[in-house]
């Protein structure tokens, strides 16, 4: 968040950080590698938290509750997933985060471990590809894929009212897979565990 406050991305934007604090000694970005980044994130937190609606702690954690004005009013969503690196393991970690825009209609991009698009993809859902730089997921440096995420975040919003056009049919695809039936994945899914069995 601090890096993408600092390049004024976050202008013309709802976003939060609610935390408090100092830097987390276990950040999955090599802060020191981005010039001025660990000065800028120790800014950034000494003056937080930063909030954008009217919602206590509770009520921010509470995954039935939204916010209409997030996804109705703006075209795309940074999703900040709970990990962007999922404790090292290799894996991708999608929660209610990444659906949230898919639900509601939104562009959007994962801050996520690598391979996120990916895994939304083999679940079927459109990533945009035609109108963002999607390489960064492919990133599997951490410190690397961020600055990847950042630029392709950067250029998007340059034309992003034009990309939410453009992604049109993808938006709707996406809407319609979500709201889907999924009854045929749990069937598979049932199958693969029988045949474990035996």
């Amino acid at each position: 968040m601090a890096d993408l406050w600092r390049n004024s991305v976050l202008e013309n934007s709802y976003w939060s950080y609610c935390e408090t604090g100092n830097l987390d000694s276990d950040n999955p970005i090599e802060l020191d590698s981005i010039p001025e980044l660990k000065t800028a994130a120790e800014q950034f937190l000494k003056h937080a938290p930063y909030v954008s609606d009217n919602l206590d702690q509770s009520q921010r954690n509470n995954h039935a509750l939204l916010e209409p004005k997030y996804h109705t009013n703006s075209y795309c969503n940074i999703v900040m997933e709970t990990h962007f690196d999922a404790d090292q393991s290799g894996g991708t970690f999608l929660t209610e985060k990444t659906f949230k825009p898919i639900k509601h209609g939104q562009l959007f991009f994962v801050a996520g471990p690598a391979g996120s698009l990916a895994a939304l993809r083999q679940l079927g859902y459109r990533t945009f590809d035609s109108v963002f730089d999607t390489t960064y997921d492919t990133v599997v440096d951490n410190t690397q894929r961020w600055l990847r995420l950042k630029l392709a975040i950067m250029q998007a919003k340059l034309r992003i009212a034009d990309h939410f056009k453009q992604a049109q049919a993808d938006i709707e695809h996406n809407q319609q897979l979500f709201v889907s039936d999924k009854s045929q994945r749990l069937n598979t899914l049932i199958g693969k565990i029988h045949e474990q069995r035996r």
